[in-house]
């Protein structure tokens, strides 16, 4: 009896084990979809796209390329508004990103981004960024909470 009890404890002992990894697993390429949905919504959209994936609580930071220091989400917003009127197309993609599960509703990423961006004057500028942030879950999805975005080249 002891044998089998052990036996059934270690069983469960797996299983709980595979589903734990399997749920790092959905949230990590649950997170990774965003990521990508987020570039191709500002693909269709333009920049003004951003806001549906950027976290607007008092949590929120971004250190964008040329900042020194941290930019609150008003700040943030206000320059995503700025720069919507004056650009005609950004085409940004995943030259790599990896995606690292934290906790449930936290996941870390880091990638190198091509940047091409499209002015009204049909001047494009390529850019390659590195960008590396902290996702949150809120309950209309992943949100981008914090990070930072420099210029490579």
């Amino acid at each position: 009896m002891k044998k089998a009890f052990i036996f059934l404890f270690m069983v469960a002992l797996v299983c709980s084990c595979d589903n734990s990894a399997n749920e790092e697993v959905r949230i990590v390429e649950e997170a990774r979809k965003t990521l990508n949905d987020y570039f191709t919504d500002i693909k269709k959209e333009g920049l003004s796209a951003e806001f549906r994936y950027l976290d607007s609580s008092a949590d929120f930071y971004w250190i964008p390329p040329g900042y020194n220091y941290l930019a609150n989400y008003d700040s943030i917003s206000a320059a995503i508004k700025r720069n919507a009127t004056k650009c005609k197309k950004v085409d940004n993609s995943w030259k790599n990103v990896s995606v690292s599960y934290l906790s449930p509703r936290h996941v870390l990423y880091t990638g190198t981004i091509l940047s091409l961006v499209t002015n009204l004057s049909n001047k494009t500028d390529t850019l390659e960024l590195i960008e590396t942030g902290i996702m949150i879950k809120r309950d209309d999805g992943w949100k981008l909470l914090s990070g930072h975005t420099s210029i490579l080249k």
